[in-house]
């Protein structure tokens, strides 16, 4: 006959977790599918967070870029209005004869000269 332990018609489980108790099969497969299931939320979890750092990374990267890019292109247009205002300048306090040799030596100069910008 069978032992009226095995017979009941709800499966028996733990207190503390609800997990099936000894007496079910499922007790083996249980601790696995749990396993399992916090495995792939974990899994999720981190493709978001490795998304999201990527994200920002690559933010960062083109702030930088654009930093850079505005940085040059402020350079050269500060070398322009250099460029101009000296050649302006000594148009008007050189003498007529010396006037073209002066501008084309100022200008020469300038084109190697670097320019330098202090963050504040």
């Amino acid at each position: 006959m069978l032992d009226p332990q095995y017979t009941t018609s709800t499966p028996s489980t733990t207190r503390c977790t609800g997990a099936p108790s000894s007496g079910s099969k499922d007790i083996q497969n249980y601790p696995d599918s749990i396993r399992g299931e916090l495995k792939e939320e974990l899994k999720e979890e981190m493709k978001v967070d490795l998304k999201e750092e990527m994200k920002n990374e690559l933010k960062e990267e083109m702030r930088e870029d654009l930093k850079e890019e505005t940085r040059e292109e402020l350079k050269e247009e500060m070398r322009a209005i250099i460029q101009d205002m000296l050649i302006m300048v000594s148009r008007v306090m050189l003498p007529a004869n010396q006037k073209q040799n002066k501008v084309m030596q100022v200008a020469v100069h300038l084109e190697h000269q670097p320019l330098h910008f202090v963050e504040f």
